[in-house]
């Protein structure tokens, strides 16, 4: 049996309820209360390479924009925070009125035939519950691209607003489904160039399916997101419609600590490479109070090729 007050936060109660705590099990906690999921939002996974030659070449601007559009396959569309840093969101919302902040610092290494591309970025997203099953977000970034130890690119990424509606729920079985569509508003030609983000404006739509079990739950996605690339070069090389199926299980360790596997098959943006690949990311969840959590996580990629990318995310998670 899961500790209380673990099982508690997972399943979207506040551990502080005097009835929830005294309900026991998570789904006799179910029934007895009738308090929205708290929102636990993914991190986001950013990639970007850099090939030597000159600064904006067709070369260099086709690979920078098909590692971003990689990045977005594997995200679904940039703000869709999960529980900090995973992937494959779940259905939970936050309660009517509430607010959740979410900072985090993601840094990814890429290296092939002696090249290294390091990036850094730098996310920013606000949660506001609408109503209980209905929550509004809006993500702002800042990216730093460095290759071979020099400065390729700087500046802000693309806005992202989502919403995510938990439409169906059974509390007796802890199973839920939930629908995300987001918007990415386009950047400037010149940022799609230097691999910040994309100069048209994108979409995406996520299905959600949340289960809670005995060790904790299970999260599995279905994605598709529309690439908004300005640049025709970037158009003829890589993939537009970005597709993803993912699932991530969460195991409650004690009354402050969960850990993750999120692992999933998406799309490959590259046109010259097979269509399929897939991530494995591992992740830690560390909560000293009901309402922060900082997390750190660690990605592969797999089945893309070079160069190998390994991505680390350090998250803070505040609700208030």
């Amino acid at each position: 049996m899961l500790p209380v007050a673990a099982a508690a936060r997972r399943v979207g109660f506040s551990s502080g309820c005097d009835e929830c705590t005294q309900a026991g099990p998570a789904s006799q906690m179910r029934e007895r209360h009738s308090e929205s999921h708290r929102c636990y939002h993914r991190a986001t996974v950013k990639s970007l390479n850099v090939e030597r030659g000159p600064q904006g070449s067709p070369d260099r601007r086709a690979r920078l924009a098909r590692e971003f559009a990689l990045w977005l396959g594997l995200c679904g569309s940039l703000p869709a925070y999960a529980l900090q840093p995973l992937v494959t969101d779940d259905t939970g919302t936050q309660p009517r009125g509430g607010n959740q902040l979410e900072a985090a610092v993601e840094r990814e290494r890429l290296r092939s035939a002696g090249q290294r591309t390091t990036t850094l970025a730098l996310p920013l997203v606000y949660t506001y519950g609408a109503i209980e099953s209905l929550e509004v977000s809006l993500e702002l970034r800042r990216v730093h691209v460095r290759a071979d130890g020099s400065d390729d690119g700087r500046g802000s990424g693309n806005p992202a607003l989502g919403f995510k509606w938990r439409f169906w729920e059974d509390e007796a079985r802890g199973l839920s489904f939930a629908l995300k569509p987001e918007l990415q508003i386009g950047v400037s030609r010149e940022s799609e160039r230097e691999g910040l983000g994309n100069a048209r404006t994108g979409y995406a739509a996520t299905f959600i399916v949340s289960q809670q079990m005995p060790f904790g739950a299970i999260h599995a996605n279905a994605s598709v997101n529309r690439v908004g690339y300005g640049l025709t070069e970037n158009r003829q090389a890589n993939r537009r419609t970005l597709y993803r199926l993912s699932v991530a299980p969460v195991i409650v360790l004690s009354p402050t600590w969960q850990a993750a596997i999120d692992v999933g098959v998406t799309t490959n943006p590259d046109r010259s490479e097979r269509a399929r690949m897939g991530y494995v990311q591992l992740a830690a969840i560390w909560s000293p109070t009901e309402d922060i959590e900082l997390a750190l996580g660690i990605m592969r990629k797999v089945g893309d090729g070079e160069p190998s990318s390994h991505t680390a995310t350090v998250g803070l998670t505040w609700r208030f």
